[in-house]
């Protein structure tokens, strides 16, 4: 099963609260992983 549009903005927002969150501990690794994934999620919304 596929997901919806949807499935894939709501990943995306949890990937970038994620990066929001790394960044402002100043863990720049995990920030930049949630942030492609951010990206790649919405891109295939």
């Amino acid at each position: 099963m596929s997901s919806s549009p949807h499935d894939y903005i709501q990943k995306g927002i949890q990937n970038a609260e994620r990066v929001t969150e790394e960044d402002k501990a100043h863990n720049y690794e995990a920030a930049i992983k949630n942030y492609m994934a951010a990206a790649e999620c919405l891109l295939h919304a």
